[in-house]
């Protein structure tokens, strides 16, 4: 309701990102109730270039890390996930430069998963499977690499 929104100053203009999550935030820890309706329908634009793509992802990962940075206690468990995923591939490499081949483990997994995923994906054409071949970790390790980036400058 316009008053809640109004006693509570509304989005918190200082954050580029996510502010709707800080926002829903506020709303449930005034007392107050989020509601979502699933019949509302959303347009998505998606990026131009994997470029663009791998700016917005790690650019939301860095503001992800301002959020959750300011309100850790309430930050789900789901956000570490790509970061801890760049740090156990970055250590697992760095492992294989050192001779223990055995550090090249969570790199094939991850992208043993990534394959599985563009080989299944039936509703998919072809060309967009194997765009997944890309997309998918320039998500992943771009907003993970944001995230961590995040935790250590300030937005």
């Amino acid at each position: 309701r316009r008053e809640i929104l109004q006693k509570l100053g509304g989005f918190n203009e200082k954050m580029v990102r996510g502010q709707d999550w800080e926002l829903n935030l506020r709303i449930r820890n005034s007392g107050e109730v989020v509601w979502f309706d699933p019949r509302l329908i959303v347009t998505y634009h998606p990026r131009s270039s994997l470029k663009n793509l791998i700016k917005q992802f790690f650019d939301t990962g860095s503001w992800r890390a301002e959020l959750t940075r300011s309100h850790l206690a309430k930050a789900n468990l789901r956000y570490f996930a790509p970061p801890a995923m760049v740090l156990v591939n970055l250590s697992g490499l760095i492992a294989g430069l050192f001779g223990l081949t055995l550090g090249i483990i969570p790199l094939a997994s991850y992208l043993s998963v990534i394959l599985l995923a563009a080989i299944f994906s039936r509703k998919l054409r072809i060309l967009d499977r194997f765009a997944l071949l890309a997309v998918l970790p320039a998500m992943h390790f771009s907003w993970g690499i944001g995230f961590i980036a995040g935790l250590f400058h300030r937005r």
